[in-house]
């Protein structure tokens, strides 16, 4: 994906790599990496995106970031340090930013708790 595409519906497009256990296994291995900023972000996409009240089309949006996230073939790769996790992070919140009106405060809820298991330490 070129930057000039990556978009909301691009994003989209990434659904189909998503798989629940390849997330879990990088946000628990590249936490600190990623940022609790970030991470935070994540979580509140994941839960939501098993909330019964959230939108098919909002979940689509999610399904999508969250798969990018997993994706191994990044627009910038993972493994440049630094910044090899912004485009990533730039995907989570363009759909968090999408979504946010929907978030409820259980959700957020469920993501600072698992959030201060990971960072407590």
């Amino acid at each position: 994906m070129k930057a000039k595409d990556f978009s909301l519906d691009k994003i989209k497009d990434f659904g189909k790599y998503f798989q629940a256990d390849k997330f879990w296994e990088k946000l628990k291995k590249y936490a600190k990496i990623i940022g609790k900023e970030a991470v935070y972000h994540a979580l509140v996409l994941y839960y939501m995106m098993l909330s019964k009240e959230t939108s098919w089309v909002n979940k689509a949006y999610i399904i999508g970031a969250l798969g990018y996230l997993i994706f191994p073939l990044d627009f910038i790769p993972d493994a440049i340090p630094i910044i090899g996790y912004s485009d990533d992070f730039a995907a989570i919140m363009m759909v968090y930013n999408q979504v946010k009106e929907s978030i409820t405060p259980e959700i957020e809820k469920k993501a600072r708790e698992k959030l201060s298991e990971w960072f407590l330490s």
